[in-house]
């Protein structure tokens, strides 16, 4: 696993920042925002396996994410756009 220290990362964000020509202050919330989410997601994935299952749990993830993205993906290649 990567060592990510300070240094580093205040220089990915100075990029970012002047790279895109977002407000730094728009990024950071969006990272807050994303942290929490995720910290939500640790919790709620160890509830809803207890509660229903792996299998169900795997199933619904299947479900509500990886199919629109093949969907999605298909119906571009019948345009032609294979990106």
């Amino acid at each position: 696993m990567e060592n990510y220290n300070l240094e580093n990362i205040l220089k990915a964000f100075f990029l970012l920042t002047h790279i895109s020509g977002l407000n730094p202050s728009i990024i950071g919330a969006f990272s807050g925002m994303a942290a929490l989410m995720g910290f939500g997601a640790t919790f709620l994935s160890a509830a809803l396996v207890r509660r229903v299952g792996v299998l169900r749990v795997c199933s619904l993830f299947e479900i509500l994410f990886v199919k629109p993205i093949n969907l999605k993906r298909s119906k571009n290649f019948m345009k032609g756009d294979l990106s």
